[in-house]
């Protein structure tokens, strides 16, 4: 029970990696407030709370703490993974329209989590921040020029909070998943097995890999680690 007591929101969690992570954190003890755009989330474990939300909306993250804060007076750890793809193209053609949704949800939408919980985080006496980033964050591949922009941008973000709120004891760090076996990656046979072949473990991860990663990183077992781009790749920016 490594998270007993804590209080933690993962967003992005109706299904694959946010859904894993909230189960595998109520696991471990944790109050999880899961929350997702989508409706109908539903979990195995009674300390996963659902709350409708769109994280790329100020005011419903205002709201989320504030209720956070009044029904629990704390609040332990934020995991920021709701994200999406967006529009398989380049700098010459990608739809601007579609490129400012990626940014809002996959790098704004973080912010808006970080710039809300950290005061109420910093009065629970510290916590933990994971955001997640992605191996292209660090690496170029063919298309998804939004993606790997607002993926960039997570890196250093997250780098610059944990330089500001270490302090704080509020201790902030990005994980840079491979390719994980979930609705994203269904249905694009090529696409994945271009990505095994470019893997040295051959295969691509499950949600709970990366779950057991995000618990890592939230509970006290990483009480000296901050600021860090926490890899889960099988070995793929290695390559």
């Amino acid at each position: 029970m490594r998270m007993e007591g804590k209080v933690v929101i993962v967003t992005g969690a109706y299904r694959g990696i946010g859904h894993a992570v909230s189960e595998r954190l109520a696991g471990e003890g944790a109050r999880v407030i899961a929350v997702d755009v989508m409706e109908g989330a539903t979990f195995d474990s009674p300390l996963v709370e659902f709350n409708l939300m769109n994280v790329a909306d100020l005011s419903q993250w205002e709201s989320l703490v504030a209720r956070v804060n009044r029904d629990y007076g704390r609040l332990d750890g934020l995991v920021n993974v709701a994200g999406v793809m967006g529009h398989h193209g380049g700098p010459e053609d990608f739809d601007i329209e579609d490129y400012e949704k990626v940014i809002a949800i996959n790098q704004t939408g973080p912010l808006y989590g970080m710039r809300v919980a950290i005061p109420l985080m910093r009065a629970s006496g510290g916590g933990s921040i994971v955001n997640f980033s992605s191996v292209m964050s660090t690496i170029g591949t063919w298309g998804w020029a939004a993606y790997h922009a607002s993926k960039g941008a997570i890196a250093g973000m997250t780098m610059n909070a944990a330089v500001h709120h270490g302090p704080d004891s509020i201790r902030v760090n990005s994980i840079h998943p491979g390719l994980v076996n979930t609705f994203m990656t269904s249905g694009d046979d090529d696409f994945v097995a271009a990505a095994v072949a470019e893997t040295p473990l051959g295969r691509i991860a499950e949600p709970s890999e990366i779950a057991n990663a995000v618990l890592f990183l939230v509970s006290d077992e990483s009480s000296f680690v901050t600021g860090v781009q926490f890899p889960v790749d099988g070995g793929f920016r290695a390559r």
